[in-house]
């Protein structure tokens, strides 16, 4: 009987160790979120020249590739991918600024012998682009944020790695409101780490973050629900390394990856693995945050002659002259109002002043009638 006891007893206290244990390990959602506002806030702005360099499909992965399309009915060639330059399939240098929302990036790309430029800016309001810079025939863009897709695009630009998820969307909040959250100290490859679930509060995904023990964020994995059956495959898989320490005059640190690495994936292959089809890498080459940015920065003239397709006030194709002359036309059309409208402004300020002054006239008249008839 005495040993029936010291069993139960010990699986009892086993039972409340292993409790213990797991609360330990995890982690609320509210310390998440709270390093997340912590790290968003520090950055206000940002100049940043960096390069992106796009890889074509492995070699390993076509067998997969065409397995894969052959169940979903998608059409192999879309996902794989060629090497045209080398081994690359090409190589981008950008110069990207960021202040506020206001953004800026200018992109020089190559793939084999053509150099191609292209420039992209958002004011807060309105975005334009510029599309073959410094060749003859440029050909330009204006439109609303709505209309571009401005807040709903998924980007790859260095505020995305660590900070939004779209434009507008901090990781935090998303942290913050999502379903299904959870987090939790592991280990992986013998590093301590603390990863992190979450379902998109308003879209079908989710992510699985890893953090060091620094709140670096070391991994994202960028989920959408399976075809079949439940649960989450991998889409995207983003990897952060060689963190550089920034120090911003507030006296915080800002810590900032110099290398980044996006892998795409179709689908998952028979053992579970992803299937990989193409592959990006960013390599930071100078960064400065907080920074003085001119708000001229934000403003994007396009040449006279270059067609323009004016999608903001509906015009169509235009020249850049010819969008120029109308944004003067509107800029100078509220004062036009004023100068128009002044005159008959005095006029009625003018009349009622004048009906004014009769009816206090005839008002002091009788007045003065009564009284000489008192």
């Amino acid at each position: 009987m005495r040993f029936a006891v010291m069993g139960v007893t010990l699986i009892v206290l086993g039972s409340m160790l292993r409790m213990v244990s797991a609360q330990e390990n995890e982690v609320s959602r509210e310390a998440v979120v709270g390093w997340l506002r912590h790290q968003e806030r520090l950055v206000r702005s940002v100049e940043c020249r960096y390069k992106e360099t796009w890889w074509p499909t492995r070699t390993e992965m076509i067998p997969l590739i065409r397995q894969l399309c052959g169940s979903t009915g998608d059409a192999p060639g879309a996902y794989i991918v060629a090497p045209v330059s080398g081994d690359k399939v090409s190589q981008k240098s950008i110069h990207w600024l960021r202040k506020g929302i206001k953004e800026r990036m200018h992109e020089t790309s190559s793939s084999g012998v053509d150099i191609f430029e292209s420039t992209r800016v958002f004011d807060g309001q309105v975005v334009r682009s510029l599309q073959g810079e410094g060749h003859e025939e440029p050909v330009g863009n204006i439109s609303t944020a709505e209309r571009a897709h401005w807040w709903d695009t998924v980007q790859t630009l260095p505020f995305s790695f660590l900070y939004e998820f779209v434009h507008g969307q901090p990781y935090s909040e998303i942290v913050s409101h999502g379903a299904g959250f959870s987090a939790s100290d592991v280990t992986v490859d013998g590093l301590p780490r603390i990863r992190v679930f979450v379902q998109h509060p308003s879209w079908k995904c989710s992510f699985l973050l890893l953090f060091d023990h620094e709140h670096r964020l070391v991994e994202r994995l960028f989920q959408k629900p399976k075809r079949k059956g439940v649960g989450w495959y991998v889409r995207e898989k983003h990897a952060f390394s060689d963190y550089e320490p920034y120090n911003d005059e507030s006296g915080e640190t800002i810590w900032f990856p110099t290398k980044a690495e996006y892998c795409y994936y179709i689908g998952e292959a028979p053992d579970g693995t992803g299937v990989e089809w193409k592959r990006s890498t960013f390599d930071m080459e100078q960064i400065a945050f907080n920074v003085e940015i001119p708000d001229e920065t934000f403003v994007l003239e396009f040449p006279a002659n270059a067609p323009v397709y004016d999608d903001l006030g509906g015009f169509g194709w235009i020249t850049g002259a010819q969008l120029e002359a109308r944004q003067r036309s509107e800029a100078r059309r509220p004062l036009l109002i004023i100068v128009s409208t002044l005159p008959i402004l005095i006029l009625a300020v003018w009349f009622v002043a004048a009906k004014w002054k009769a009816r206090r006239h005839k008002a002091t008249a009788v007045e003065q009638h009564d009284r000489s008839g008192d």
